[in-house]
């Protein structure tokens, strides 16, 4: 499967093997806190700029800011995820961007899509600070679960809440 908006935009795609546990336990939010600067550096030099492979997560919010005839954007679709076992709760544990031409790709999936909908994702880590972790999105299915999320699930890069979030236009 190519991506090319991606692969121009953040570089080439290098797949990971490590799960959402494994990065939780070692390079989530408590573990960088406690750790350190050096540790920092070790978690940003395993994991940023690399590919995760079908970790899933649930819907706690969503920014749509794709408008489908304007010219290429790369952050037209933000989704702000709760994993399990959670980082932050309540807060969103990791968020997932999509440009304009992976959300057209992914129309369909993004438009199934409600608060607390289960997805699975192949996203490449473009961002790893503390509280904050960004994923650019490469594919994304909805899975059969469903987790009930709270009504206002702050993080630190938004304040906006979505009860159910719309997709498209």
């Amino acid at each position: 499967m190519a991506f090319p908006a991606y692969q121009s935009h953040f570089g080439s795609i290098v797949r990971i093997k490590e799960k959402w546990e494994e990065f939780l336990d070692e390079c989530g939010s408590v573990a960088l806190q406690e750790q350190g600067p050096d540790h920092k550096a070790l978690c940003k030099d395993k994991y940023l700029h690399k590919t995760v492979v079908n970790w899933r997560g649930y819907i706690a919010e969503a920014e749509d800011n794709w408008y489908p005839k304007r010219s290429f954007q790369l952050y037209a679709v933000k989704i702000y995820l709760r994993m399990l076992p959670t980082d932050r709760a309540p807060l969103s544990d990791l968020t997932l961007t999509l440009d304009s031409e992976t959300a057209e790709n992914l129309y369909e999936v993004l438009l199934s899509l409600t608060k607390g909908s289960e997805i699975s994702f192949d996203a490449k880590m473009i961002l790893l600070e503390d509280k904050i972790k960004v994923f650019a999105v490469l594919d994304m299915k909805k899975e059969a679960g469903f987790m009930k999320i709270p009504g206002f699930v702050y993080d630190d890069y938004h304040d906006l809440q979505l009860d159910e979030p719309s997709f498209g236009s």
